[in-house]
């Protein structure tokens, strides 16, 4: 089910290495919109929504973010290499930036050229 622009929702993700999922739920409902069960441990303050059409996870202990596109039936996958770990990132309210924080540095991307 696409996702509605500008619809509330919950994301969450577990902890547990076995299972690895995220899940997007409706705010008012509680109902699953999206589930993510590829086995990515997120690491904390490392989710986010680009623009309301993708969803940017921070893999925890690895030096990779994931993209998932929420408004497609079929989920279009993207990773981006990271010299370090994240350990934190957020997207602007306009979805053209992403701050990283990478080991101990921050970093600004363009989200459009990855830049």
């Amino acid at each position: 089910m696409p996702l509605v622009h500008h619809q509330q929702v919950i994301i969450t993700s577990t902890l547990d290495c076995n299972l690895g999922t995220i899940l997007i739920q409706d705010l008012l409902t509680g109902t699953n919109l999206r589930v993510f069960k590829e086995g990515i441990i997120c690491s904390h303050n490392c989710l986010d929504l680009v623009a309301d059409q993708y969803l940017m996870v921070g893999h925890k202990d690895v030096p990779l973010i994931h993209f998932w596109s929420l408004n497609t039936k079929n989920t279009v996958k993207l990773k981006m290499k990271c010299p370090a770990s994240p350990s934190a990132l957020a997207i602007t309210p306009d979805g053209l930036y992403a701050v990283i924080a990478l080991g101990e540095k921050i970093y600004i991307y363009m989200v459009c050229t990855n830049s």
